[in-house]
């Protein structure tokens, strides 16, 4: 019996501390008709801690950035776990783009209440033309 129970709580306490998933998101602002998009992985450095917040956005060949890719639940936001995450983000129009991605430390993390952000990264410009392109990676390096 005790080795039942022995066995029963070692499984319970090796749950992992968080849960590593995938992030399928759409523009804040969707634009209606856009059937557009991009997939890959986002990678960062292990020193970064589970549980922060991920902020998904993109930027346009002319310099226009739209941040705010949101899931289903718009108060669900992915967060960190490990050192990777895979990604879709639908509903853009047809265009050239390069993803950006962020690491938020904290909401008011600094003395004047703004965000502070601990990695961000962007990828190679990508052309939309219709369909979501896939192997959009994203590396983020930390910020100093």
């Amino acid at each position: 019996m005790i080795g039942v129970l022995f066995l029963f709580f070692t499984a319970c306490n090796d749950k992992p501390e968080c849960e590593e998933a995938a992030f399928e998101g759409t523009p804040f602002f969707e634009m209606e008709g856009a059937n557009g998009g991009f997939s890959g992985n986002v990678t960062w450095s292990r020193t970064i801690e589970d549980g922060l917040v991920l902020e998904f956005g993109y930027e346009t060949a002319d310099g226009l950035i739209y941040m705010g890719a949101v899931g289903d639940n718009l108060f669900d936001q992915p967060k960190t776990c490990g050192n990777s995450i895979a990604y879709t983000i639908s509903g853009v129009e047809s265009g050239e783009y390069t993803v950006l991605v962020r690491i938020q430390e904290s909401i008011s993390g600094s003395d004047t209440g703004e965000t502070v952000y601990l990695a961000e990264g962007r990828s190679d410009l990508v052309t939309l033309e219709g369909s979501v392109v896939s192997g959009v990676d994203v590396e983020l390096e930390e910020i100093p």
